[in-house]
């Protein structure tokens, strides 16, 4: 049993090196499509420069499936990674983008909470969803955490126009976005389900209490 363990863990370490290297290879051409897109843009080519941001809109979202595979089913429950400091710090680098910087933070988690999950898993989950809120709030986006047992409820909601939440959850299933055709939520969506599923949670969307989208998943507390 321990040589089994051992060979997974072995075989999860170069699954996730792998997808690494894939979305690194990746990440330098689809940076100069969208510097080629801007220019066709600049130059009146809209339609041409539509046609090659749906490619590069299509490449990053099979680098995310990839990435997110590596992941899928091995959560690593020895994990320790503090969540105030990490939504913190995700929400003082939104502050600094067009769509983050008119946003109230309502940050209400304990100091002492931790969850076990790695932390780049953890910045993909919270990145994506606060910076979706950010984008859909008119000018507030409240982040709150509550233990539950041996896990955390954590929710993201924001104030922003009502969204239907059957329709995001269909998008998260099909590995869309919501914004693709200029709208301002689901960046991310299918990553960060991916995620949640190899930690045996999955994320439920609601109408929230502040007027906008309630994303709600619970994460394993670390001991």
């Amino acid at each position: 049993m321990n040589e089994l363990l051992e060979a997974q863990e072995i075989a999860l370490e170069r699954a996730r090196h792998r997808a690494a290297e894939m979305a690194h290879g990746f990440k330098t051409p689809l940076t100069a499509l969208a510097g080629d897109v801007a220019r066709l843009r600049a130059s009146n080519q809209p339609e041409l420069a539509d046609d090659i941001a749906a490619l590069a809109r299509q490449m990053r979202r099979i680098v995310e499936r990839e990435l997110a595979r590596a992941r899928r089913g091995y959560g690593d429950r020895s994990s320790r990674t503090a969540l105030r400091p990490a939504i913190e710090a995700i929400a003082r680098t939104l502050a600094r983008t067009p769509a983050g910087e008119r946003i109230d933070w309502d940050i209400e988690v304990e100091e002492a909470s931790a969850v076990a999950i790695d932390g780049d898993d953890l910045n993909d989950v919270l990145g994506n969803l606060m910076e979706n809120a950010a984008r859909a709030a008119r000018g507030r986006v409240r982040v709150r955490a509550a233990a539950a047992g041996e896990r955390i409820d954590l929710a993201i909601a924001d104030d922003g126009p009502s969204v239907d939440p059957a329709a995001v959850g269909v998008l998260v299933a099909r590995g869309n976005r919501l914004d693709e055709s200029g709208g301002s939520a689901g960046l991310g969506l299918a990553i960060v389900a991916e995620i949640l599923y190899a930690h045996d949670t999955r994320p439920h969307f609601a109408k929230g209490d502040l007027g906008g989208l309630e994303v709600s998943f619970s994460l394993p507390a670390a001991q």
